[in-house]
C-alpha cells in the first residue's frame, strides 16, 4: 500500500469502489495498524478507532472486531456490557461469530442479564451456520438439560460436529457423552436390589446410577443426598467419568439434586455424616487428578477435561 493508498484510506475514501462502500477502508487501515501489516507500526487504540468508525459505518466485522476488543480490554477499556452491544449490531447483519459470542453473553450474564431464551436462540443459529463454539455449547447445554430439554442423543450430534472441526473440549466432552449413553443403557432398567448388588462389587456404572437414583428420589429409592454424594464418590474412585463429571458440577456450583452448598459446609438438609462425606470428596478430587495425570497408571481423563469439567459446569 503505497502513502496515496493510506492517505485514501485514512480519508475515508475507496478509490476502487467508491463512497458506497467508505466503511470498508476504515476497517481495512484499522487491521493494518492492528496487525502492524504493510510497514505499519502496531497501535491497538487508533487501530480501534478507525474499526469503530467502520463499525459506525454498519460493517458488521468491524462490529465484531470491535466487541471483541471491549470483551478483551485491547485498545480500549474493557467494557462488557459495550462488548455485547457491538455484537448484537454484527449478529444482526448476520455475523456468526457475533451469534455465537452474543449467545454466550446470555447465557453467562456477562453485559447483558442471563437471558436462557435468548442464549438459545444465538447460540442455536451459530451453531446452525456452522460455528464449532455454539455447536459445543449447545451440546453441552443438551447433555445437562440446562435451558433445553436433556436429549443425549441431541448432545451427541451437535458435539460430534464441533469435534470434527477440531474442537478439542467438544471431543473430550463427547466422549463423557458415549459413556453416559453406553451406561444408562446398560443399568437403567435394573431393578434396585440387582443395581444394589452390582454396586456392592465395585461396578462404577450401577455406583454412579444408584447415585443418581438416591440424588433424584427416583426408581423404588427415596431421595438421600448423603448416599447419593456417597456412592457418585465410589464411582469416581473406580474412574466413572461421569461421576467425576457430577463431582465436579457439586464443587463448581454446589448443586446435588437441586440442592445447594458452600464448602466446606454440607448440602442443605445434609446431616453431620453427609458433612464427612463431603470432607471425603476432597479426596476423592485429589484422586481425579491423579488420574487425570496418569499417575494410576489409567487412560481417558485428561487434566484439559477435568479442567474443564471443574469450572464449566
Amino acid at each position: 500500500m503505497d502513502r496515496s493508498q493510506q492517505r485514501a484510506v485514512r480519508a475515508g475514501d475507496d478509490p476502487e469502489r467508491g463512497e458506497q462502500r467508505r466503511c470498508r477502508p476504515e476497517l481495512l487501515y484499522g487491521l493494518a495498524l492492528l496487525e502492524g501489516r504493510y510497514g505499519l507500526k502496531p497501535d491497538q487504540r487508533e487501530a480501534m478507532q478507525w474499526i469503530q468508525r467502520a463499525a459506525e459505518g454498519g460493517d458488521p466485522f468491524a462490529a465484531l472486531k470491535l466487541g471483541n476488543a471491549y470483551a478483551d480490554g485491547n485498545g480500549v477499556s474493557a467494557d462488557p456490557a459495550r462488548a455485547a452491544q457491538w455484537w448484537g449490531k454484527a449478529a444482526q447483519e448476520g455475523n456468526v461469530e457475533a451469534k455465537y459470542r452474543l449467545g454466550k453473553a446470555y447465557l453467562d450474564g456477562k453485559g447483558v442479564p442471563k437471558d436462557a431464551d435468548k442464549a438459545a436462540q444465538w447460540l442455536g443459529q451459530a451453531a446452525a451456520e456452522g460455528n464449532a463454539h455454539a455447536q459445543y455449547e449447545l451440546g453441552r447445554m443438551y447433555h445437562e438439560g440446562y435451558v433445553v430439554v436433556q436429549d443425549q442423543e441431541l448432545a451427541k450430534d451437535w458435539l460430534s460436529q464441533a469435534a470434527a472441526q477440531g474442537h478439542s473440549e467438544a471431543t473430550n466432552l463427547l466422549s463423557v457423552v458415549n459413556s453416559f449413553i453406553k451406561s444408562i443403557t446398560l443399568v437403567s432398567g435394573e431393578s434396585y436390589d440387582a443395581l444394589h448388588e452390582k454396586a456392592e462389587q465395585g461396578d462404577p456404572h450401577a455406583q454412579y446410577e444408584l447415585g443418581l437414583r438416591y440424588e433424584n428420589g427416583a426408581a423404588e429409592v427415596n431421595r438421600d443426598p448423603a448416599k447419593a454424594l456417597e456412592w457418585l464418590t465410589r464411582a469416581a474412585k473406580n474412574g466413572n467419568l461421569l461421576a467425576m463429571h457430577k463431582l465436579a458440577r457439586v464443587y463448581a456450583k454446589g448443586e446435588l439434586g437441586g440442592l445447594q452448598r458452600t464448602l466446606p459446609g454440607p448440602p442443605i438438609g445434609v446431616s453431620a455424616p453427609g458433612a464427612r462425606l463431603i470432607q471425603e470428596n476432597r479426596r476423592v478430587r485429589k484422586c481425579v487428578d491423579r488420574i487425570s495425570r496418569g499417575k494410576d497408571g489409567r487412560s481417558g481423563v485428561t487434566t484439559s477435561r477435568w479442567a474443564g469439567l471443574s469450572t464449566q459446569f
